[in-house]
């Protein structure tokens, strides 16, 4: 369990220290005061819209193309987050395949984040599979690593134990 702690530990580390890159590289962001209500607004929209367009009989692939088109609408501090292995963040080890569009918008300077979760079983094939990348919305084709990754094969060749939809503030 001590080494579980020390790989969460780790992760949120390089998350941390890439997302502070990331914004480091990019000025030509609108540095406009946050309108808390709009982006809440867009958080809110964006999850319904995952809600009503994705159902789990779809493979990854459709999911994605969803997911590029909730992401059209532009917000504020906007980063997609590809995440992909196995922990047991919920008591037992399942291997997720995630997209996260995170935004600024929460309270206290806290971000909003915009959850695609793919839960499979563990299983050898899957086991080998890690994916944490950060992706610019502003790039053109931002989603072509998720679309050529291996956590991508996977999940489109595989049925999820369950898919999850949700907001959450960081």
């Amino acid at each position: 369990m001590k080494y579980v702690w020390i790989a969460v530990i780790l992760i949120c580390l390089v998350v941390f220290f890439v997302f502070a890159r990331k914004r480091k590289a990019r000025p030509e962001e609108d540095d406009s005061p946050i309108d808390r209500g709009a982006q809440q607004k867009i958080a809110a929209d964006s999850e319904a819209y995952l809600r009503s367009h994705i159902n789990d009989q779809m493979t990854f692939s459709e999911m994605t193309d969803v997911f590029e088109q909730m992401c059209k609408t532009p917000a504020q501090g906007e980063l997609i987050l590809f995440e992909a292995g196995t922990y047991a963040f919920f008591g037992k080890p399942e291997f997720s395949v995630s997209l996260v569009r995170q935004i600024f918008g929460g309270e206290d300077d806290e971000f909003l984040q915009i959850h695609l979760d793919l839960y499979f079983a563990p299983d050898a094939e899957n086991s080998a599979i890690f994916e944490s990348e950060w992706l610019d919305v502003s790039q053109a084709d931002y989603l072509q690593y998720v679309r050529v990754s291996d956590a991508a094969e996977y999940a489109d060749s595989h049925t999820p134990m369950r898919v999850d939809i949700h907001t959450e503030e960081t």
